[in-house]
């Protein structure tokens, strides 16, 4: 920052972020400093002045009066010369007061810029990404009449966020990469991702943080990257590694496919102990909830449900625990109020059954119910489809487990309370959402654009179909035309081969004649019956000729016939299947319109400040890309719940479901892990950085200073953090990534301003 005071104006600036104006100008003090200088220069010629005239007078006058009167003209003289140093001193101070408030005005605006700049990454961070949302939402609606734009601006806006989910649900994915052995796992996922997430926040902050202030680019911006990396990728590696086995309820070690292990990661132990903080003990053992081990149990052969209820994921507590026993293993097992869940081999042909929360009181009505005879007040299953759904149903809550009811999120409520489940009491969007879905699960995306495109695919496997239903036909016709010529050529062989065998006969009677005839010597028989003879072996010659010629008819007949069956077999397959891609392109279009048509019924019914307000809440960005529903208790009343999602492959991984946002993070994990581990990093990474840029004899030693306060600075950004993670922006996110460049920018700007002041202190 210059010395000088350039022309400020940081009011407005200062205004915009909250921070008050200090007031005072710089500008002003400048001139009053210059008119200072030039009083004392007057001041100063004025005094020269009178000396000479002093000097002159002692040649011109003498006596007792001139010399009283010069006298008196030299006292004036040094009162003068005193008054302009006093002046020029005065302009001096005035210079340095203004100097001094112009750096500190230009700190302050600088400062104003940078919180307008960390406020603008928060709000693309946490306002961006859901208001797009919500906006995709709103132009669904239109689906039924949006033109072009509105097509378009759709399609704009679901990439950004679909971008946005599928990079979350990558994330998620990528940072559970472990390598495990028989005696440990190292989560070489999250070290990688975290150290290159730190690093690339640490070089946008710096960019951010030295553009505001007009510094350059040096070698201590590459230092602090590095160390950032370094800690960001050791503390992450850690948190993802484990060495505590997993083990069933029946004692035995979790394994995983390929044999080996699972393993507890150590940032689940640490989070496990620290929201013991507070809670008072539950046994004699250290336990722990299901939190714990739901990362590494995954579906790990339990005797328990693998949707482990108790955990985050339900909102339910209790009903499962983790427990961690002295040999440095990790129990899983059931309360006795749940039913104990067997694997589908184990119980055969019964299923798999769905435990009830123990102390269910069954009411009145339902006691006489079930004693009369009549269904189960307390269904099993709590799925049910919204589309298929009565208006006025009694639904059983959906509880956590393998009875196909997982994707109960917080705040399940009352299991006791049975609400009836009505379009208003499931949110004015709910056509919308389970429509959308049904739109999902057949391979749309629910978009206006989508509506022309599934017409012209009805239009073209109509055709597709009427064309190979037009081939069928023909190929069935010539079939029965082959088939016709086959059996006549079968019946003409038939009689050829009787033909042949009367013309044998009479020649078998010739032969026989004339033998006889031979015998007897009668001449005149043997003549008649030589000529007899003779005929019969031509008619019999012909006759054999007749029928081969009839065989080889049928061969051809058969090939004939057999190419058109083949052809008959082609042109049905192939109508089949484009009778099944019409059925299909049909059932998508019917679900398309069915989509559509909600969105206009929420459109005619609710207002657009309402509509707008459920959209926030229930977009793809928070909810992800649902497939089907399940009416559940939220907040003392219905509410709809996700309960299975769109699967994709993302990134050469295995392929994903794009689910909702997670829980938010419980408070002793927000205040107190997070803070820790943010200490921790910032002042590894700040040790790091600092040592890497440290020259002895060169570089002041209190600059060792700056470790405790990039951990201080990183407490502060992870409390921030902790607190808005899942609440106002996902974790393992790219919008958690722009929301640590944005604090950590501000983070850095003080900072430095503090570093340079202890920097430029002496040894």
């Amino acid at each position: 920052m210059s010395a000088q005071a350039p022309a400020l104006a940081p009011a407005q600036a200062l205004a915009m972020v909250g921070l008050p104006d200090p007031g005072g100008d710089p500008r002003a003090l400048h001139g009053q400093a210059r008119a200072d200088y030039e009083l004392a220069a007057q001041l100063r010629s004025h005094s020269v002045h009178l000396e000479d005239l002093l000097r002159q007078s002692q040649q011109v006058w003498q006596g007792q009066a001139a010399d009283t009167f010069r006298q008196s003209m030299a006292a004036h003289t040094a009162d003068v010369t005193a008054a302009a140093d006093f002046v020029a001193q005065s302009g001096g101070r005035h210079e340095e007061h203004a100097s001094q408030q112009g750096i500190a005005l230009e700190i302050l605006k600088e400062l104003g810029i940078q919180i307008a700049v960390t406020l603008a990454y928060i709000a693309a961070a946490a306002l961006f990404p859901p208001l797009v949302a919500a906006a995709e939402m709103q132009l669904v609606t239109l689906a039924a009449q949006a033109g072009r734009l509105v097509q378009w601006l759709a399609d704009l806006l679901s990439a950004v966020v679909r971008f946005l989910v599928r990079a979350r649900a990558w994330i998620a994915q990528f940072t559970k990469l472990t390598w495990r052995t028989r005696y440990g796992s190292f989560g070489y996922g999250k070290l990688a991702f975290d150290g290159a997430r730190d690093m690339a926040v640490d070089v946008l902050s710096s960019l951010t943080a030295r553009g505001i202030t007009g510094r350059p680019m040096d070698i201590t911006m590459l230092y602090s990257m590095l160390g950032s990396g370094a800690a960001g990728g050791l503390v992450g590696g850690l948190e993802a590694s484990g060495f505590k086995k997993v083990l069933t309820e029946s004692g035995d070690i979790a394994r995983a496919a390929d044999g080996l292990p699972k393993f507890v990661a150590l940032g689940d132990q640490a989070k496990t102990w620290v929201k013991s903080v507070g809670r008072k003990p539950v046994g004699t053992r250290a336990e722990a909830t299901t939190q714990e081990v739901a990362a590494a149990a995954g579906s790990a052969p339990l005797r328990a449900s693998s949707v482990l209820p108790g955990s985050a994921a339900d909102g339910t507590q209790g009903l499962s625990r983790a427990a961690s026993s002295l040999d440095g293993s990790t129990r899983i097992s059931s309360p006795p109020g749940l039913s104990r869940i067997t694997s589908d081999a184990a119980v055969g042909s019964l299923g798999r059954q769905t435990p009830r929360a123990a102390g269910r009181v069954p009411s009145r009505d339902e006691l006489a119910r079930v004693l009369s005879g009549g269904p189960d007040p307390l269904p099993d299953t709590g799925i049910v489809r919204f589309a298929e759904m009565p208006p006025s149903t009694q639904v059983r809550p959906a509880t956590g487990g393998s009875g196909g009811t997982q994707g109960a999120g917080p705040g399940s409520g009352d299991l006791s309370r049975t609400p009836t489940v009505t379009t208003e009491s499931v949110g004015s969007l709910a056509p919308l959402l389970t429509a959308r879905a049904e739109a999902r699960k057949l391979g749309l995306r629910g978009l206006p654009s989508e509506g022309p495109a599934l017409v012209k695919e009805v239009t073209q496997a109509q055709s597709a179909h009427q064309a190979a239903d037009l081939t069928r036909s023909q190929a069935q016709r010539a079939l029965r035309q082959a088939d016709e010529g086959l059996a006549q050529a079968q019946q003409e062989v038939a009689q050829q081969a009787q033909l042949v065998a009367t013309v044998h006969a009479r020649l078998w009677a010739a032969e026989s004649g004339q033998d006889i005839a031979k015998a007897a010597g009668d001449t005149a028989q043997a003549a008649r019956t030589a000529a007899e003879l003779a005929q019969a072996r031509v008619q019999h010659s012909m006759a054999v000729e007749a029928w081969q010629a009839a065989q080889q008819s049928r061969s051809v007949a058969e090939q004939t016939a057999g190419a058109a069956r083949e052809a008959a077999d082609e042109a049905l397959s192939a109508a089949r299947g484009t009778g099944q891609k019409l059925e299909s392109a049909v059932s998508r279009q019917d679900a398309w319109e069915e989509f559509a048509r909600a969105g206009q019924q929420v459109r005619q019914e609710t207002s657009a400040p309402a509509r707008f307000a459920e959209a926030w809440q229930r977009s793809p960005w928070k909810e992800g890309y649902p497939t089907q529903y399940t009416p559940a208790v939220q907040d003392g009343g219905a509410q709809l719940r996700p309960l299975e999602w769109t699967a994709s492959r993302v990134g050469g991984l295995p392929r994903q479901p794009l689910e909702a946002i997670g829980a938010t993070k419980v408070w002793q994990e927000a205040v107190v892990y997070e803070p820790v581990k943010g200490f921790f990093k910032g002042a590894l990474g700040s040790t790091l950085s600092t040592a890497m840029s440290y020259r002895p004899g060169l570089t002041n030693d209190l600059v060792w200073a700056g470790v405790p306060l990039a951990g201080a600075g990183s407490v502060t950004r992870d409390l921030a953090k902790g607190w808005g993670m899942n609440r106002i922006f996902p974790d393992k996110s790219l919008e958690d990534a722009v929301f640590r460049v944005a604090t950590k920018s501000l983070g850095k700007h003080l900072h430095g301003l503090v570093m340079t002041e202890i920097s430029a202190a002496p040894r």
